[in-house]
């Protein structure tokens, strides 16, 4: 009697924001399909949290393969409750693997042999529920039943984290938020090109804390709580045009929610004592897709009235109109970014 050979799938591991590599075992003849994977939702996920992915194979046939096959850590392997088999007639099946689940990643995901798209995909409101959208593609045949098939994970979204400090001594900055402002608010990604599609709905996330943070001359996260960031959607920031002073424009923006005083203690910003107000700078970033871009702010010279701020009323005239200087000068930042991805070829 001919034995069935099992499908298995080796998977590269996914080594991020650390360079260590970590080793795929070997897998025995005949197992089912087996995944070995990490990913990570910013400092949350790790390759030792990761639980779940899901994975859909199709052929030339009308319909897949599987689809949507859940897959569950099983110590060093991920193993779905179901096996399946390598086609007998050695016809290739193409696989697309991704995590979280398509519930859980919301908009509409569609896997065939003709198309695979997640299309609608909007990143949650809250940026601490915002997900790390990872994918990978990969084909493979019967002849690959003994050495596995490959899979190596990419990022599928841009990772946004914000920093600031005041280099100035003779103002004390207190911050109680931030914002990422007029960036595309969904998008459609292809599977099989990884491209991302940006819609031209724009729209802002933001954070607010009840427990004001104190700038310095040293760079603090701005961030919900420190690694906790953006997860957002990659594409070209056109920016906030500054010379625009009422609500026009729609333009990208970093705002912070600040409340300036001199070192001897009086209020400079807002006008209303106590109160809290929102500055802005434009920012014009292309991002792209598995990259961590961190924006540093020096608040030193101020900056500019955040472009939404209520205009001002004539009867009751208030000396910062959107898109006025706060201290005289704009915020001063860097912004940097790093590759957030190694990649490690199948074993």
């Amino acid at each position: 009697m001919k034995m069935k050979r099992y499908i298995f799938i080796t998977m590269a591991l996914l080594a991020l924001v650390s360079c260590t590599k970590d080793s795929v075992k070997e897998v025995s003849r005949g197992q089912v399909i087996d995944f070995h994977t990490a990913m990570t939702r910013a400092s949350v996920t790790t390759t030792d949290n990761l639980q779940t992915i899901w994975v859909t194979a199709t052929n030339e046939s009308e319909t897949n393969y599987y689809t949507d096959l859940q897959y569950n850590r099983n110590g060093n392997y991920f193993t779905s409750e179901t096996s399946y088999y390598w086609p007998s007639d050695g016809s290739t099946l193409d696989f697309y693997a991704y995590a979280p689940s398509k519930n859980r990643l919301g908009g509409t995901l569609s896997i065939d042999k003709t198309a695979q798209t997640l299309t609608g995909f909007a990143p949650a409101a809250e940026i601490s529920n915002q997900v790390d959208f990872i994918v990978a593609n990969a084909s493979g045949s019967k002849e690959n039943a003994e050495t596995g098939v490959g899979l190596i994970f990419d990022h599928a979204l841009t990772q946004v984290e914000i920093k600031a400090l005041n280099s100035n001594a003779g103002y004390t900055y207190k911050v109680k938020g931030v914002r990422i402002a007029q960036v595309a608010s969904s998008g459609d990604f292809d599977f099989h090109t990884k491209l991302w599609t940006p819609s031209a709905n724009k729209t802002e996330y933001k954070v607010e804390y009840a427990e004001a943070r104190t700038l310095g001359t040293e760079a603090i996260s701005l961030m919900p709580t420190d690694g906790d960031n953006a997860m957002l959607i990659p594409q070209k920031l056109i920016p906030w045009d500054t010379d625009e002073k009422g609500n026009e424009s729609e333009g990208a923006f970093i705002a912070v929610l600040v409340n300036i005083t001199s070192s001897a203690g009086t209020q400079v910003f807002p006008s209303e004592a106590g109160e809290y107000e929102w500055i802005a700078t434009p920012i014009d970033t292309d991002w792209v897709r598995g990259f961590r871009y961190t924006y540093t702010l020096d608040l030193r010279e101020g900056g500019l009235v955040a472009p939404d701020v209520d205009p001002v009323d004539p009867e009751d005239p208030d000396p910062f109109g959107p898109g006025e200087e706060v201290l005289g000068g704009t915020v001063k930042f860097t912004s940097s970014h790093t590759s957030w991805t190694w990649q490690y070829p199948a074993i």
